[in-house]
């Protein structure tokens, strides 16, 4: 997606991971992380903003079948 910042446009790239918890901590160390969380994914619609988020969630059953 693009941004503008500083009067110049930015693309920036976001990559999305489907993982499956098994321990660890989760940190939001990092200046640009404003939360950090493990989500159901029952749950995960509510929590995504961007259209396009969302039609990659509806892609979710074929991605997970081709996983199998």
């Amino acid at each position: 997606f693009w941004f503008v910042a500083e009067d110049r446009r930015v693309h920036k790239t976001v990559h999305h991971f489907l993982l499956e918890a098994h321990g660890g901590e989760l940190s939001d160390a990092d200046v640009e992380v404003d939360e950090v969380a493990w989500v159901a994914l029952g749950d995960l619609a509510s929590r995504l903003e961007y259209a396009d988020e969302r039609r990659l969630l509806d892609r979710l059953p074929d991605l997970l079948a081709d996983s199998a």
